[in-house]
């Protein structure tokens, strides 16, 4: 289901770009002046011709040719005027044109500020058939608003949601690789308690009191000490069985031997995809871990959303770079039981050792997810019903393509 999920990422790129109209009206006046030409000797017996009756017997004073010139001033005077009176007109046709454009584009961005160029570059939503109202949404406008804040600070962010029922999905800057700390932490032991302690070949008990110091109290020593004591064999097993790509490493064997390996919210979102596949087969196992993921200490979903749902997840955090791979993160992943249905989601980021910063990105995913699967209510209505038979949920899922 991970892998199908995680290849389900579209980016619709919509852009509405506004052209002010131009208006280049051009008038070209040509005068030419007149000729006078005198008559050729007349011919009196000769009849005269009607079209020089009336020329004839008439004298060109110079009076007449004063007249005339400034007849003919008048004349280009009046056109001038007339001309810079059509050319002002247009010019303030085209100004209010211009001046409507820029007060409906200032409402736009005053109400969803960042989202146009955010949608059109990092972006994606997939799963639903009402894409469009999403983008025009409340809980979108106030996303996009808290991510620019936190990257007018000179952060960044990778963000994937992924509604487990639809499979719909809210992605941005998937794809960006980041230093996870101590969020890898969570997927690890996720892997020893199904490829270890499922297997009988750990204890329990003596896994729970490794996971509770680990997860917890995010003990660096303890997870340094697992990585030392059990090879790294079960948790690159475990990647694989996730679907999990190598991203930055050549191979998920040197991914997984690395301690806190260079990871995507790609990624990381696909890593506990796995997880709740596992924990929702109701193990014993399974349920102490996901105690122990409900009990952390230290994470921005909790903060953002604790008070309204159950969640389960892992934070990792780092103040700076200190001359070795690491580098300033601020990262928290997991499952939210939200009432709208559980969903994943995985929030990286550069901010340096700051979940206060992420707490309102978790708290306004959860409005946007709201959103997300509200929009297509038959749907909801038809997965709802089969919540107490996850087979036939599956079966629903991928006859329908929603992964």
């Amino acid at each position: 289901m991970s892998r199908r999920i995680a290849d389900r990422h579209r980016s619709p790129h919509q852009r509405d770009n506004h052209h002010s109209p131009t208006h280049q009206d051009r008038y070209s006046h040509s005068h030419r002046k007149p000729t006078y030409s005198h008559d050729a000797p007349r011919d009196y017996a000769r009849p005269i011709a009607r079209s020089r009756r009336s020329t004839l017997g008439h004298t060109i004073h110079r009076t007449h040719v004063i007249v005339g010139f400034i007849a003919a001033i008048a004349a280009c005077i009046l056109a001038v005027r007339a001309c810079k009176s059509i050319g002002q007109e247009d010019q303030a046709q085209g100004t209010s044109a211009e001046t409507q454009q820029e007060v409906t584009t200032t409402a736009t961005e005053l109400q969803q500020q960042y989202s146009t160029d955010i949608r059109d570059t990092l972006f994606s939503l997939s799963g639903t058939p009402c894409d469009s109202s999403f983008w025009s949404s409340a809980a979108y406008g106030r996303l996009t608003q808290a991510i620019g804040s936190v990257e007018d600070n000179g952060a960044y962010l990778g963000i994937v949601l992924i509604d487990t029922s639809s499979g719909a999905t809210i992605t941005y800057n998937q794809d960006m690789e980041a230093y996870p700390a101590s969020s890898i932490k969570g997927p690890y032991v996720t892997s020893l308690y199904e490829q270890l302690a499922e297997g009988g070949s750990l204890g329990v008990d003596d896994l729970y009191n490794l996971s509770y110091d680990i997860i917890i109290s995010s003990d660096n020593v303890a997870y340094a000490n697992a990585r030392e004591t059990y090879d790294n064999d079960a948790f690159e097993e475990w990647l694989e069985g996730a679907g999990v790509s190598a991203g930055a490493y050549d191979s998920i064997e040197t991914y997984s031997s690395i301690y806190y390996p260079t990871t995507s919210p790609r990624q990381l979102v696909t890593m506990w995809l796995y997880t709740y596949d596992y924990i929702m087969q109701d193990t014993a196992a399974g349920g102490i871990l996901s105690g122990i993921y409900a009990n952390r200490e230290t994470s921005a979903i909790k903060d953002a959303l604790e008070d309204s749902y159950l969640t389960w997840s892992k934070a990792g955090w780092y103040p700076s770079y200190d001359g070795s791979y690491s580098a300033p993160a601020t990262v928290d992943a997991g499952i939210v039981w939200s009432d709208s249905g559980p969903y994943v989601v995985a929030v990286m980021s550069t901010i340096a050792s700051d979940m206060d910063e992420l707490t309102p990105i978790f708290a306004v995913l959860d409005e946007a997810h709201d959103q997300l699967v509200s929009q297509d209510s038959d749907l909801a209505e038809t997965l709802g019903a089969f919540k107490g038979n996850p087979s036939k949920r599956t079966e629903l899922q991928l006859e329908t393509s929603l992964f």
